[in-house]
């Protein structure tokens, strides 16, 4: 059984690409738009007939602090997004309750790079 742990950050960050209208490009730091793809790795397969425990897990990490979990990714695997393995280690979080996005989310990882999706935010 795995050990509790809390999350360092809780609260979405201000220029989160999962927030509805942030644009990727206009994230801090050197933008790569194959670096972002490649995060699909990421993400769940939503069914869990699908689900394989013995599967080593790749989480996406913050771009403001990428040791840390994405916030709105967490949101969206921990919810909509069904990542069992996911939930199942987030049963330990102490502090999971805290976490909180702001505003509206899309609701699938492709959505992020669809350019209809955004507004520049420079």
């Amino acid at each position: 059984m795995s050990e509790k742990f809390k999350l360092k950050f809780t609260k979405q960050c201000a220029k989160c690409p999962w927030k509805v209208g942030i644009k990727p490009e206009d994230l801090p730091g050197q933008y790569s738009k194959q670096l972002h793809q490649d995060l699909a790795s990421t993400i769940a397969d939503p069914n869990p007939i699908n689900y394989n425990p013995d599967q080593e897990r790749e989480v996406m990490g913050c771009h403001k602090s990428p040791s840390d979990f994405c916030i709105g990714y967490l949101h969206n695997q921990l919810g909509e997004g069904h990542n069992l393995a996911l939930r199942v280690e987030f049963i330990n979080c102490e502090n999971l309750k805290d976490l909180k996005v702001v505003g509206p989310q899309h609701a699938a990882f492709e959505d992020i790079l669809q350019p209809d999706n955004h507004v520049s935010e420079k």
